[in-house]
């Protein structure tokens, strides 16, 4: 988690890069709104920052021009933040329920939650990120799998698998045998 930058980074510019890479991986775009508004920052500050990583991590942030914001890019990896899923997920249950946790005010779209069970296997980050910021966004999920248990032996089926956890995000999701409705 070292910068390939000449000098050291201050601790300052390490939460900061931090909560970058928070934002834009869980949330799918960052802005120098969100470093100014989360990190008290000027925006002459906030610009050097988001410039500085860029400086240093090419092709991870992408500058999209039709939402005036940055956005995960394709060679998009962690280097300051700890991107565990089911961390994430304990968070945003605990601020749900009104617990003060650190970094509580990096979560820029909190879901109502009921619960945020982790299966005993783990999660993929990437696929909670995709269910968040489908849930955020308002857009259908389409979701196949296959059960852990049976991997190899039964056919991949579409839905069920996540239903409890799109359910538990205040959604339910379109499967494509018709069980569930859509997503929205």
């Amino acid at each position: 988690m070292n910068a390939p930058s000449d000098k050291p980074l201050t601790r300052w510019q390490l939460d900061r890069r931090a909560f970058i890479e928070h934002r834009v991986f869980w949330h799918g775009r960052i802005g120098l709104a969100d470093l100014m508004d989360t990190m008290g920052l000027s925006r002459a500050q906030a610009s050097k920052d988001l410039n500085g990583y860029i400086a240093d991590h090419v092709a991870h942030l992408v500058y999209d021009k039709s939402v005036k914001t940055y956005i995960t890019g394709l060679s998009f990896e962690a280097h300051y933040a700890d991107l565990d899923p089911g961390e994430y997920l304990g968070d945003l249950l605990a601020v749900t329920k009104g617990a003060a946790i650190p970094r509580a005010d990096w979560f820029a779209y909190i879901p109502e939650i009921v619960a945020a069970a982790a299966p005993a296997r783990g999660l993929d980050a990437k696929v909670v990120q995709a269910a968040l910021q489908a849930s955020e966004q308002r857009r259908e999920l389409s979701v196949t799998y296959q059960p852990a248990l049976f991997a190899g032996t039964v056919p991949w089926r579409s839905g069920s698998g996540l239903m409890s956890f799109l359910r538990s995000l205040g959604h339910e999701f379109a499967a494509s045998d018709g069980r569930a409705s859509r997503l929205g």
